[in-house]
């Protein structure tokens, strides 16, 4: 039990740092873990960067006048706003940084700072637990405006193979309609006096913990 401030505010550092650091198991097969990373590593160093590789001032654009507003800056206080009122002076700008990251395959780490802060679920849930809390990133809209340019760029190509049936990913597709799918589903089953099995799978904290070597391994699996 801890009563003091500072130490209050630490622990509750380290439970949510412990969080987001990797589990690692006992029971693991380490020849597969090995090979695993082994796989990845080449993988990493045989990529080549695209010298020819480009993004225009106007693609830019476009995500920036399609961002919502209203959210909360990252680490740098640089909202969607400030880059909305000079869209027209900041894309050329943004397009000739994205460009170098994209041909260099290199991120700034001052992209990649964030501020992590947590949030209460609601509820009649305790206070005082951890788990009661989801933790919120807030990154860098520099950042996230990059990605929306990458995203743009694949996005075709990765939704090709998805089946239309997976609910996320899809424009206009998400958790109603496939909550509808279900319903209409189980609906239809006891009008034809049909036994329904359903499965639910859910992963306790998963993205959390991810093993980001493994996610990688199997998305060079699929190309």
């Amino acid at each position: 039990m801890y009563r003091d401030q500072r130490e209050i505010t630490y622990q509750w550092g380290e439970y949510f740092k412990n969080l987001y650091s990797p589990a690692t198991c006992a029971h693991y097969d380490d020849d597969w873990y090995g090979h695993v990373t082994n796989t990845v590593t080449r993988k990493k160093r045989s990529l080549k960067t695209d010298s020819t590789a480009t993004v225009l001032p106007e693609d830019v654009e476009n995500i920036i006048k399609s961002c919502p507003n209203g959210k909360a800056p990252g680490i740098d206080c640089i909202t969607y706003e400030h880059l909305k009122t000079a869209a027209d002076i900041v894309a050329p700008l943004l397009a000739s940084l994205y460009t170098g990251m994209l041909k260099n395959a290199y991120t700034p780490d001052t992209l990649k700072q964030d501020i992590i802060i947590t949030l209460h679920k609601g509820g009649r849930k305790r206070k005082d637990e951890p788990n009661s809390y989801r933790a919120i990133t807030l990154t860098s809209v520099i950042l996230k405006i990059n990605e929306n340019v990458l995203l743009n760029r694949c996005k075709l190509d990765m939704l090709e193979d998805l089946n239309l049936q997976q609910g996320g990913f899809h424009d206009n597709l998400g958790c109603i309609m496939t909550s509808f799918i279900l319903r209409e589903s189980i609906f239809y089953a006891k009008e034809n006096n049909s036994a329904v099995y359903v499965c639910f799978l859910h992963g306790k904290q998963a993205f959390d913990r991810v093993w980001h070597s493994g996610l990688f391994y199997k998305l060079c699996e699929k190309n």
